[in-house]
């Protein structure tokens, strides 16, 4: 157990990615309503729309990645409206 306990620490070490994933298996996954590419000079900006229904009220949110290791997501929400 020891062994196994230590090889997977030394996975999820060499890759946050494994990590990410066993810890967010039992989330529900929310899909974009939109999607779109942004037309920018020299960044490939995604803008993804959607909406969490499980909020009181009703979300719609917006955000936005880019490509560039110095710029962190950008995400905004609001109460949906009728």
């Amino acid at each position: 157990m020891k062994t196994l306990l230590l090889v997977f620490t030394l996975l999820a070490s060499a890759n946050a990615g494994i990590w990410t994933t066993v810890t967010t298996l039992g989330d529900k996954e929310v899909k974009p309503d939109i999607q779109y590419t942004l037309d920018t000079a020299g960044l490939n900006v995604r803008s993804y729309v959607y909406t969490v229904p499980n909020s009181k009220p009703v979300q719609q949110c917006v955000i936005v990645f880019t490509e560039s290791k110095y710029k962190a997501p950008v995400q905004s929400c609001w109460k949906k409206g009728n």
